[in-house]
């Protein structure tokens, strides 16, 4: 069986010297791929926000309609009731 001749000091100079190499090029890639995520979520949580609002509005304008009909539907009526209290 061969036999190796390791160097503890070698190897934990190499072991060193590409953790130190390592450390920023994997803090640099977890950047590269947490920023796109993060920026999805905003994106997503804003489009939210907007569809909620744009649903809010949409209420809104809805009643505004119904309460317009309403307004119109009064003032034909008062119109009728007028025309009629002055022939008569």
């Amino acid at each position: 069986m061969p036999e190796f001749d390791i160097n503890l000091t070698t190897l934990l100079a190499i072991w060193m010297g590409a953790a130190v190499l390592m450390v920023p090029l994997l803090a640099l890639a977890v950047r590269l791929a947490i920023v796109p995520t993060l920026e999805a979520v905003a994106r997503l949580r804003q489009a939210e926000r907007d569809a909620r609002r744009d649903g809010i509005a949409a209420d809104r304008l809805a009643r505004m309609e119904a309460e317009i009909l309403e307004l119109t539907r009064a003032v034909r009526e008062l119109e009728a009731e007028k025309a009629v209290s002055f022939h008569a």
